[in-house]
């Protein structure tokens, strides 16, 4: 049998889902709850996506956590916000509006999950690309 990954993003994934299965809800049920995919729910527990905090913040609420679930996210905290190729770009983040820095950072962590690097580097910027015309 494989060992799970020991990795703080798998092991807070593993926190998530034991808190789920003491509340009695399945992924389904909580997905429903949060507003997400169970797929989402699945690779979160699993450890395949990060969680982000407002994520944590909703889930705290639905599981009756007193607040764990945000307070372990803080491993996250020294990560960078953004792939270390798309903050060598030049300062683009920096230079960009907060809403399309926000929108960019969701389509990195769903197109990281979701597709190779090298396609999830090309959507990512082509989505930024866009958002930054469409708000100039």
């Amino acid at each position: 049998m494989e060992e799970p990954p020991n990795t703080p993003q798998a092991i807070w994934g593993r926190e998530l889902k034991h808190y789920r299965n003491r509340a009695g809800l399945t992924q389904a049920e909580l997905a429903a709850r949060l507003y997400c995919s169970d797929s989402l729910i699945s690779s979160i527990e699993t450890g395949q996506v990060p969680a982000m905090p407002d994520f944590a913040e909703a889930a705290d609420r639905e599981l009756s956590t007193d607040g764990v679930l945000v307070r372990t996210l803080d491993f996250r905290k020294n990560e960078p916000a953004y792939p270390t190729w798309f903050t060598a770009l030049g300062g683009v983040v920096s230079t960009r509006t907060d809403d399309i820095a926000t929108v960019t950072a969701s389509w990195e962590s769903i197109s990281r999950a979701a597709l190779p690097e090298d396609m999830s580097r090309g959507l990512i910027l082509k989505t930024a690309e866009e958002l930054w015309e469409h708000h100039s």
